[in-house]
């Protein structure tokens, strides 16, 4: 029987456990900056949305949430367009 070199084994569990350090980091690297990405898209949405209730307030039309969902058909009498923002009809146009 071969004795053990404990010097080459103590290496190699370095070495063993510097690489799963490694992927470790690098898995939450890229988790954080997809979360940054998401981050980055929700705030330019918010800033579109913040601009166009601004320019809607200063122009003096105001939503009129009716809570009917964009795939129901409004029936009404006379011709109607439903302005759509998301998933809900904000107001009507006559």
């Amino acid at each position: 029987m071969t004795e053990v070199e404990w010097t080459t084994v103590a290496s190699l569990a370095i070495a063993a456990g510097t690489l799963v350090l490694a992927v470790a980091t690098f898995a939450s690297v890229r988790s954080g900056n997809r979360s940054a990405r998401a981050a980055d898209r929700a705030a330019h949405i918010a800033e579109r949305s913040a601009r166009t209730a601004e320019r809607s307030l200063l122009a003096g039309q105001r939503p009129h949430r009716t809570g009917i969902a964009p795939d129901r058909v409004l029936r009404t009498r006379t011709p109607v367009t439903a302005v759509i923002a998301g998933r809900w009809k904000l107001g009507r146009i006559t």
